[in-house]
């Protein structure tokens, strides 16, 4: 494969476990004690692409969200979309034609049914490389390299599910005015080390993700 490339008692509080989380961010714990704070949150959507010479050509949004303090990210790949059945390979480096397949094979309406509400699959060692229903998260530390992500040999008892959808608009300087959707994950995941030359048993991250997808 080919890669290119968010004042009341405790115990009588009945609220739904989605609304502990009102803005772009993460509530919850990350592997190894990794700090991902409240604060100097920025969300960012990347666009990426793959082939093999059986399957032919795909495309995927990653949804991107970095607390510019720790300098932590998290970043979520959404399934692939095939957009040729021919193997592709080579596109401009500044991703331009990558966005322009996005706009054309995934865009608003297709993100938009990829994060409807309910239990998505996780993206799992023995997954197809030109898998089209599969999610993959991953967690870096952009200050000493290190990270961690979903792809590993047993997810057992991990789950991954939507449970809020939230479409917006926003003015853009160029297009004036663009769709976004703010999408809130509820996960309990096993997180793998996948630069450790001994393989390591894998760390738990848990707790509500919100991220948002922006039109481009």
């Amino acid at each position: 494969m080919v890669l290119f490339l968010f004042a009341c008692d405790p115990a009588e509080d009945n609220s739904p476990k989605r609304l502990q989380i009102e803005s772009i961010g993460f509530s919850g714990t990350l592997p190894e004690g990794m700090d991902f704070g409240k604060t100097g949150l920025v969300a960012t959507n990347a666009v990426g692409g793959s082939a093999n010479s059986q399957d032919g050509s795909f495309i995927y949004h990653g949804l991107v969200i970095t607390d510019t303090l720790s300098n932590v990210s998290i970043s979520m790949d959404l399934p692939q979309v095939k957009y040729s059945p021919a193997f592709i390979l080579g596109h401009e480096d500044d991703g331009s034609e990558l966005k322009q397949i996005a706009r054309q094979y995934y865009a608003y309406d297709k993100v938009k049914q990829k994060l409807r509400m309910g239990d998505k699959i996780l993206y799992g060692f023995n997954t197809a490389n030109a898998d089209t229903s599969s999610f993959g998260i991953q967690i870096h530390n952009n200050t000493n390299y290190t990270g961690f992500v979903s792809q590993g040999p047993n997810q057992t008892g991990s789950f991954l599910k939507v449970v809020e959808l939230v479409e917006g608009t926003e003015p853009d300087p160029v297009l004036g005015s663009v769709k976004t959707l703010e999408v809130i994950f509820d996960l309990d995941i096993k997180m793998y080390d996948p630069q450790s030359a001994v393989p390591k048993p894998p760390t738990k991250m848990t707790g509500l993700l919100r991220m948002k997808y922006r039109e481009f």
